[in-house]
């Protein structure tokens, strides 16, 4: 018995810290209030939405938090794509924002005539799938920092 529960938190322990490992940050020291940033993040999030999946959860102003659900296709086998999804948080003060990404998963859409339609959701747990998440955030994270040092309010 002892040994069951040995493995269990030795199993926990092992699937936490594999999730830790997939918390990417980025910090940008950047010119502007925490209000201007905010809202060149909000913008960002907007026009990059790719997915009507991907929904912005939280704006907060006041603490300069904004938190959406973001997506990537990510490759399966023998080419198939499916749709992988990930959190997102922009946090923003005077002349900086940090934008973080974490809890990957792929969702698996099933379709059977006995079950109906049933969706899995997959850990990105092994090199391939991390490799294509991490693919996918150096994209995001380039683009973001690229647009926020670049996005200027047009003085039309």
């Amino acid at each position: 018995m002892t040994f069951l529960i040995f493995l269990f938190f030795t199993g926990f322990t092992f699937l936490y810290s594999q999730n830790e490992n997939l918390l990417r940050t980025k910090v940008i020291e950047i010119t502007g209030t925490k209000s201007e940033l905010y809202n060149r993040s909000l913008k960002w999030l907007v026009t990059r939405k790719s997915s009507p999946n991907e929904n912005i959860e939280l704006e907060d102003i006041e603490t300069g938090t904004i938190i959406s659900k973001r997506s990537y296709v990510a490759k399966g086998l023998f080419g198939t794509e499916n749709k992988a999804f990930y959190n997102l948080v922009i946090k923003v003060k005077d002349n900086k924002v940090k934008i973080e990404t974490s809890d990957p998963y792929i969702l698996l859409e099933l379709n059977s005539m006995m079950a109906g339609k049933q969706d899995r959701k997959l850990p990105v747990d092994n090199k391939k799938t991390i490799k294509q998440y991490d693919t996918a955030i150096d994209k995001v994270l380039s683009d973001f920092e690229t647009y926020m040092n670049n996005d200027k309010e047009d003085d039309w």
